[in-house]
């Protein structure tokens, strides 16, 4: 599903200027709004973008309670991000066969506290910069996620 969704995000990005949200273009490729989203499984934290209930996703990081580093998964990543091997960007999933990625890094690496303050997070795909964004309530979310990642507390 993420090899067909990512291209026809990308596609339709393409019209818009760089810096331009892509919530919009990610809606009409899914069929669905986005989002970003947590979830809980067990101690796990998962933080995603993209549509709700569905494996429709852009990007996703998930943490342990009270831990500092963090899995980071999609088919963007945040400006910045670089593997802890520091040999490229980041590494290609297998599971995917390459088309998303996957890596562990600091949490703040990722860029979440932009996000936060913000309501934005500058990310890359196929060598192009966009932001994802997050209204006042999705910023709570983040919120809510940072502090479990650092704390443990949810």
């Amino acid at each position: 599903m993420l090899r067909v969704l990512v291209p026809g995000v990308l596609a339709l990005g393409l019209a818009t200027t760089a810096a331009q949200t892509q919530s919009t273009a990610l809606d009409e490729a899914t069929g669905q709004p986005v989002a970003w989203h947590l979830s809980h499984d067990g101690a796990l934290a998962k933080l995603a973008y993209g549509a709700s209930n569905s494996d429709d996703l852009a990007f996703m990081v998930t943490c342990s309670a009270g831990e500092t580093d963090v899995a980071i998964y999609g088919d963007v990543m945040p400006i910045g991000v670089t593997s802890q091997t520091g040999s490229r960007p980041f590494s290609p999933d297998p599971l995917s066969g390459g088309e998303a990625s996957e890596e562990n890094v600091s949490l703040s690496e990722v860029g979440l506290g932009e996000l936060s303050r913000k309501g934005r997070m500058t990310v890359i795909a196929d060598e192009r910069i966009y932001q994802l964004a997050a209204t006042r309530q999705e910023r709570r979310v983040v919120d809510r996620f940072l502090a479990y990642c650092r704390t443990g507390q949810a």
